[in-house]
């Protein structure tokens, strides 16, 4: 069962697999608002937020419950922005439905890292 949390004004749905395939592919034939999920595999994270957000669909990374649906300002670096994704599920060409998570891997080329902080892949 999904969990959601009220933040402010605001429903965030947090942590939630069953949720992200119900917003994702569904049994049976896709609604006529579905869209294809590009094949992600060799972009960089910074461009891949954007055509994901452009397609209405939210992203987060893999073994992770955080979701993303809106890219970072321009005037904002990302340690990740430079990381290639390496993998993503949905797969490129599933039909899936607006809003729906695709869940990404990244190539962590950010090197050394300072103490404390990880790459989450």
């Amino acid at each position: 069962m999904c969990c959601v949390v009220a933040v402010a004004t605001a429903a965030v749905v947090s942590g939630c697999r069953d949720g992200e395939r119900a917003a994702g592919a569904r049994e049976g034939k896709p609604s006529a608002n579905a869209v294809e999920v590009p094949d992600l595999i060799g972009m960089r994270y910074r461009p891949t937020q954007e055509v994901l957000a452009k397609l209405g669909l939210r992203w987060g990374a893999m073994g992770t419950p955080y979701i993303q649906s809106k890219p970072l300002p321009d005037n904002v670096r990302s340690t990740g922005d430079d990381d290639f994704i390496t993998d993503q599920t949905p797969s490129a060409g599933t039909k899936v439905e607006p809003g729906a998570v695709v869940r990404l891997r990244m190539s962590c080329t950010t090197g050394k890292l300072p103490p404390g902080e990880v790459c989450i892949d």
